[in-house]
């Protein structure tokens, strides 16, 4: 059994929230649990999937929309608590890819707000709105637990969009535009480790491990030459700053590693 602790964490949450946790929980607690069978437990929560004992009596089944919308809260936040080099990182998005390719007994969706209809689970309906506000609520940096959350988040959006289960190559140029800002290094990297710089780095690393080819095989979504070589130049004059915690450093080794064999910059 893995030794993840994690929480729902929400004072009052709604009877399939809680539904959905369970599920998570279980599948990353629980290293021989099968990606599919969790993604069809998860697809059976689906408003027009959901057996009728599992509907509480006298409550009607709520709108698509809103059910995807907190869904892929509930994941995001498991996401969100799992260290970003943590082997359960890899288990949830695994977990997303199969659901990904389930075949759901609901075929598509209309979401009003957004005036489409989107395959279930194939485009993985709200996934990518749900996520930008998710990291939208990290404000800012200073906060050690907020710093925690957005290296984790970043990990967790980089292994997503590797495996093409979503595209979310913005918040990789987001990353390492963050760490090439000019004053950034200046009064930061002496700091003890978990610094602001620290988590920028760590970020922009994750980002080039998992999707480095991406960023830069394509030139309208990719990084400028300019700028990837730039967030070499800092991975290497940081990699060796005392400031800086082992595991970092390895992290950034590793991207180092994957610059230079792209043979760029």
């Amino acid at each position: 059994m893995s030794s993840l602790h994690l929480e729902l964490k929400d004072d009052d949450p709604w009877f399939i929230e809680e539904k959905i946790f369970k599920i998570l929980l279980d599948y990353l607690q629980d290293p021989t649990a099968a990606p599919a069978a969790t993604a069809q437990a998860l697809d059976r929560l689906f408003p027009a999937n959901r057996p009728d004992e599992d509907q509480p009596a006298g409550e009607p089944r709520e709108d698509p929309g809103s059910f995807l919308w907190h869904f892929w809260g509930v994941v995001h936040d498991v996401a969100q608590q799992i260290p970003y080099t943590a082997p359960e990182q890899d288990r949830l998005v695994e977990l997303i890819k199969a659901l990904k390719g389930l075949s759901s007994e609901t075929k598509s969706v209309y979401l009003a707000s957004w005036h489409q209809i989107f395959e279930l689970w194939g485009d993985l309906p709200m996934l990518g709105p749900t996520f930008r506000d998710m990291c939208e609520c990290i404000v800012s940096l200073n906060d050690e637990e907020e710093r925690e959350h957005w290296q984790n988040l970043n990990a967790y959006a980089a292994r997503l969009t590797r495996d093409g289960s979503a595209d979310l190559i913005f918040f990789a140029e987001y990353a390492i535009q963050g760490l090439l800002e000019e004053d950034l290094e200046h009064g930061l990297v002496e700091g003890a480790p978990g610094s602001i710089l620290e988590c920028r780095v760590a970020v922009a690393a994750e980002w080039v491990i998992h999707c480095g080819q991406r960023l830069v095989a394509q030139e309208e979504e990719g990084i400028e030459a300019e700028n990837w070589q730039k967030c070499k130049e800092t991975f290497s004059n940081v990699s060796a700053k005392p400031s800086m915690s082992p595991h970092t450093r390895e992290r950034v080794q590793k991207a180092m590693q994957v610059m230079e064999a792209l043979q760029l910059g």
